[in-house]
């Protein structure tokens, strides 16, 4: 499921379009000591009920708590 706008890491290294692009970064480019906090944990999770519910509200939920994440780290 697309999201309504690309996110980018402040680096701007990386644009996520989907759910599982979102949760690819997760799983494969956030390092397991940070993967487990908190911030990390709700983002992936709240992608996985996106992608499962393909509705706005729950990717806009997600997006927006993966930014938060991405940003808390400098990103």
């Amino acid at each position: 499921m697309e999201f309504p706008v690309v996110v980018r890491t402040q680096t701007g290294s990386r644009r996520l379009r989907t759910c599982e692009e979102a949760i690819r970064l997760i799983d494969q480019e956030v390092p397991h000591e940070l993967r487990r906090l908190p911030r990390w944990t709700f983002a992936r999770d709240l992608f996985e009920v996106a992608a499962h519910s393909k509705r706005k509200k729950d990717i806009t939920a997600a997006v927006r708590q993966l930014m938060q994440a991405v940003d808390n780290e400098g990103w």
